[in-house]
């Protein structure tokens, strides 16, 4: 079963509510992942365009930013990796989060410095859940009258990723967009600052 997340969100004139869903990437020879949607809007920069900090796609004001995250050392890894293997629950699943929310990093040390003490059916597991690098994310903006002014259905995005959302329709609003990245956080967590 896929795990979802929900993140509503208030502000003074809308109301809205975000779904992301955890799901597994699609092999490079499917295509790759654009992380705008098909709509062209001549006021938006492309994904090759930069602003003066010489960020790709970004608009002056831009809320994307780097974030910058510690790589695992080679002790680290060991340390998480024999946590998962003979710690208690608590430290069983805080060392699994951790490792997932390192992702790619952690694909790269195992294939480097091997799984050391997990049983072949928690390398399984781990593998499995490092499998999965995208979300697909819905979200709809919702005035006080109860309109639907906005909304995205079913878009796929990279996780850890710098992403900039354009919606498609906004009706009679000005065009939006929204930006930001989303992490993974835990087995059935996501978290984004959008």
């Amino acid at each position: 079963m896929r795990k979802r997340s929900l993140v509503v969100f208030a502000g003074a004139a809308t109301v809205g509510a975000c779904i992301i869903w955890l799901t597994q990437s699609i092999p490079s020879s499917a295509g790759t992942h654009v992380s705008s949607t098909a709509t062209a809007n001549p006021a938006v920069p492309s994904s090759t365009d930069s602003d003066s900090s010489g960020e790709p796609g970004c608009q002056a004001g831009c809320s994307i930013t780097n974030h910058p995250i510690e790589p695992l050392t080679d002790s680290d890894y060991h340390s998480l990796i024999r946590s998962v293997a003979v710690g208690g629950d608590a430290e069983r699943v805080h060392a699994l989060e951790t490792l997932l929310f390192h992702g790619p990093q952690v694909g790269d040390l195992i294939d480097r410095l091997g799984t050391g003490p997990l049983a072949d059916s928690e390398v399984e597991t781990l593998r499995h859940e490092l499998s999965k690098t995208h979300v697909r994310l819905w979200m709809r903006l919702v005035d006080q009258e109860g309109v639907v002014r906005a909304s995205i259905e079913n878009e796929r995005f990279l996780i850890a990723e710098k992403t900039h959302v354009h919606f498609p329709d906004t009706q009679d609003m000005d065009a939006l967009e929204i930006s930001g990245t989303i992490f993974r956080t835990g087995l059935h967590h996501l978290w984004t600052r959008m």
